[in-house]
């Protein structure tokens, strides 16, 4: 039993997933080379975010890490069995996402990325690319392609521009890779998508500080073929995915 508030009474549980304590994240970070690069490798269950998060970063899943810690230069390459944990999102999700389902899912993800600053000023290219090999039986897509093999390529930087005290922060990000089909009576689809983010701050004698702020993803346009099988179909994914 729980206890709710206010009142303080006890009620029985409603969600084991929701109330009972689990353990979220856990690793294993060690040194791998003491040069100046200061070179480390982190194993375990934790979230893997690129630039401002809009790829990765929404669940914690098993996966490795090779980086190094630097104030002037640093990498990180990373790989982890995707979809395996997705406990819990972090963050907001859209009701479109909330209806499907992540179960026995066989794909995996690796990323790359290194980070440059240049005085108060830093600039972090990265890509990413997910190879989901689940059956097509398993899967819960809005595509009419009937496919058992994904691959999802997206490439971006992400940077911050500072010239105290206006402070510029931007990204951009575009998918690459197609879907193949796994039935001569569908077409393979090329994933198009992209995203651009921007926003800026101005720090006015350090008290008062707006902020502004744009994100702009692109998406599918809806065609009656669409409309009719309740699923995009054509040979293009023009929606920013990840």
């Amino acid at each position: 039993k729980i206890m709710t508030w206010p009142g303080l009474e006890f009620a029985k549980y409603t969600s084991t997933e929701s109330v009972l304590p689990r353990i979220t994240e856990f690793w294993v970070d060690i040194p791998v080379l003491e040069s100046s690069m200061k070179t480390r490798f982190k194993l375990g269950l934790f979230s893997n975010v690129l630039g401002h998060g809009f790829v990765g970063g929404k669940y914690e899943n098993y996966g490795l890490s090779f980086y190094n810690i630097s104030e002037v230069f640093q990498y990180r390459l990373h790989a982890e069995i995707k979809d395996y944990n997705n406990k819990i999102s972090l963050g907001p999700s859209i009701d479109q996402e909330k209806s499907f389902a992540y179960e026995n899912t066989n794909a995996y993800l690796v990323t790359g990325d290194f980070t440059v600053k240049l005085g108060k000023h830093y600039f972090e290219p990265y890509v990413s690319y997910l190879r989901d090999t689940t059956l097509n039986s398993s899967r819960a897509s809005l595509i009419l392609t009937s496919t058992d093999e994904d691959n999802l390529g997206t490439a971006g930087i992400m940077g911050a521009i500072n010239f105290e005290p206006l402070n510029l922060d931007f990204e951009y990000a575009k998918n690459f890779g197609q879907i193949k089909s796994s039935s001569s009576l569908y077409p393979d689809i090329t994933h198009k998508g992209s995203l651009i983010y921007g926003n800026a701050s101005l720090s006015i004698a350090d008290i008062f500080i707006p902020k502004a702020g744009i994100i702009l993803a692109s998406g599918n346009k809806i065609t009656d073929a669409d409309l009719e099988n309740n699923k995009l179909t054509g040979d293009s994914n023009n929606a920013f995915s990840v």
